[in-house]
């Protein structure tokens, strides 16, 4: 196996073998100084670029910047410790832990290094912060590479932020994420952020393309040029410019979804169910994998008040395979939380004292596109009117179709 296809093998890192390789030789020739890797996740960036240090007999470092959860790139979802743990292990198979510092966000101070060589950027999308702390001690000619450098909504953004119903979603999400607005957030994806905010980045001449592999940006700082407050203004409009153009998308989007409203309170009424959800599925591109997502929910008041709701957003994250095993030839199945093997999912529905979920699946020519789900709590009388709820569900899907087409350029550029 080659050199890169093991590193990434062994980190489950995200990008291609090529575009690894091409930050080692990269960094090869890059300025004396440290590197600054932000979004190290399981290490295969600060590998690669620790390997050029190594080949350069360089006293300088790595600097592994992360913050260790909440992240699919992590191999532990919620564990800080575990994930470290984890990427010191991956140093130690390469003999790299002496050209490595690494940096948890939150806990340890974050560096401001006097003499950069290198900047690698794969977090969240926070290019006007990054710059401010690490720009000017770039050297000239030194290399900043920026990962998601394209002019895309992703499937977050298409299936999450622009569908979610309501403030306390939103505000739920983001308490999750120790934010305090969307603002602070990228609203409209991570990739489409990073383009807005380098690309005037590279039209105000702090950095010079040199390549583009993969959607991953290589450029070097070519001119004595400081990033300053009025930079850091113009950044932050652009920040406003991406929430005007969210909040305007998102308006579209969720009208269109609250005409199902009347089809659910139908529904409502032929069950004993304490709230009824709907989603839809999609295409989760990193790991090449179904996932469903909700773009609807009604319970008995019609309000929302779960706090947690962000997990229940994606009620099928790890339980969809569990769940479309049980669906019989009707696409029907009734589960027992108690039975489910999802431990995230089934811990959160406990809590809720949620015991059963009655599901019916919308299926189009015999491909699933989305599923509606029954939720009963612990106390109540388990009943439905089979035969009526079929019938809406029937109306349902159809319309799940139409709205799928009304909201398609409210979900793309």
């Amino acid at each position: 196996m080659l050199l890169f296809e093991q590193i990434k093998e062994i980190t489950g890192g995200y990008l291609q073998e090529k575009v690894y390789e091409k930050m080692y030789l990269t960094a090869l020739d890059s300025p004396e100084g440290d590197f600054i890797d932000v979004g190290c996740a399981q290490g295969a960036s600060t590998i690669s670029l620790a390997l050029a240090l190594k080949k350069r007999n360089s006293n300088y470092k790595v600097y592994s910047i992360d913050r260790f959860n909440q992240s699919a790139a992590l191999l532990f979802f919620d564990s800080v410790e575990k994930n470290v743990e984890q990427l010191n292990i991956n140093l130690e198979k390469f003999l790299l832990k002496d050209y490595v510092k690494i940096i948890i966000v939150g806990r340890d101070i974050v560096p401001n290094r006097k003499k950069i060589g290198f900047i690698f950027l794969d977090a969240d999308g926070a290019i006007d912060r990054d710059f401010k702390r690490y720009y000017n001690n770039l050297q000239e000619g030194g290399i900043i590479v920026i990962d998601d450098y394209e002019k895309i909504f992703n499937i977050q953004t298409k299936t999450r932020f622009l569908k979610w119903q309501n403030e306390k979603q939103i505000n739920s999400y983001l308490k999750n994420q120790n934010l305090s607005s969307l603002f602070e957030y990228t609203p409209l994806g991570k990739q489409y952020t990073i383009y807005k905010m380098v690309t005037f980045l590279i039209n105000q001449g702090y950095i010079e393309v040199i390549e583009i592999l993969d959607g991953t940006l290589f450029a070097k700082k070519t001119k004595k040029i400081e990033y300053n407050e009025k930079t850091d203004l113009e950044l932050h409009n652009i920040r406003k410019e991406i929430l005007n153009e969210y909040n305007w998308r998102h308006k579209k989007v969720i009208q269109e979804y609250r005409k199902l409203h009347k089809s659910f309170s139908m529904l409502s009424q032929y069950s004993s169910c304490d709230r009824i959800i709907a989603y839809e599925k999609y295409n989760y591109s990193v790991k090449k994998e179904e996932r469903f997502t909700k773009v609807y929910e009604w319970d008995k008041e019609e309000q929302f008040l779960i706090e947690d709701d962000y997990i229940i957003q994606d009620i099928w994250y790890s339980d969809y395979k569990e769940i479309k095993d049980k669906l019989d030839t009707k696409g029907e199945c009734l589960i027992d939380v108690s039975c489910m093997q999802g431990k995230r999912i089934k811990d959160f529905l406990e809590k809720e004292k949620i015991i059963k979920l009655s599901i019916y699946s919308i299926i189009i020519k015999e491909n699933i596109i989305g599923a509606i789900v029954f939720l009963y709590s612990e106390g109540g009388k388990f009943w439905e009117n089979k035969e009526k709820i079929r019938k809406i569900h029937e109306n349902i899907s159809l319309d799940f179709v139409v709205l799928q087409k009304e909201v398609e350029p409210y979900l793309s550029l």
